[in-house]
């Protein structure tokens, strides 16, 4: 399914704002796909990037996951990566 390019953005600003109150590592980015490359859009995503070891990736996910969806329920179909930086 495809997610609006404002739900993208605005998920984009909500991240930012969560991990500037929550995240104790020293950095991090959020970046996001379009999804212009396939019809389906199914390269639609959010990126997050942070300097964590990978094993807490699994909680972020999920805190972000549930931070995103307390703002509006239109970003569960929202797709994320979290990656190394």
């Amino acid at each position: 399914m495809s997610v609006k390019i404002s739900l993208l953005k605005r998920s984009k600003e909500i991240v930012l704002e969560w991990l500037g109150e929550n995240y104790s590592g020293d950095e991090y980015n959020v970046f996001y796909s379009t999804g212009t490359k396939e019809k389906d859009f199914k390269d639609q995503f959010l990126k997050i990037e942070l300097d964590c070891d990978e094993n807490k990736f699994p909680l972020f996910a999920s805190k972000i996951r549930t931070e995103l969806l307390s703002k509006d329920e239109s970003y569960s179909d929202l797709r994320f990566k979290i990656i190394n930086i």
